[in-house]
């Protein structure tokens, strides 16, 4: 079961054509989608701060009932924290948000689908599908 960073799922609801292919063809498949808690607060926060926040939260409500959700739990949490201080070390940091979701796959055994390679890819442990 993929789990949809941040990316695809703004891509989808902005229509954009690659976000609905890439979504279509898990469905044609009959592949069921995760994603994170904190992708659905970044959702959250996008549809908030957007000029028409009622419509928006509808559309990530109804997103967002379509899709397993992932906590942040101890055992991602730990896996953040050893995450981001191996990025610290090697002097290489990305966001702290884009790092828990990254351990929310990880401690899921989930691949990640994003359009943010040079981000994720210096995370191990982590599988990529690219979208």
């Amino acid at each position: 079961m993929p789990c949809s960073d941040t990316d695809l799922l703004v891509g989808l609801i902005r229509g954009d054509k690659d976000a609905v292919d890439k979504i279509k063809s898990l469905e044609d498949k009959g592949t069921t989608m995760s994603t994170t808690t904190i992708t659905a607060c970044e959702l959250f926060r996008v549809a908030f701060r957007s000029s028409r926040p009622n419509e928006n939260l509808a559309l990530v409500e109804n997103i967002l009932k379509n899709l397993k959700v992932l906590d942040f739990n101890l055992k991602s949490s730990k896996i953040a924290g050893e995450l981001i201080e191996k990025l610290r070390t090697s002097g290489y940091q990305i966001r702290d948000m884009d790092v828990i979701i990254a351990s929310i796959a990880i401690a899921n055994d989930e691949a990640l689908i994003t359009r943010k390679l040079e981000h994720f890819k210096r995370i191990k442990d982590l599988r990529l599908e690219i979208w």
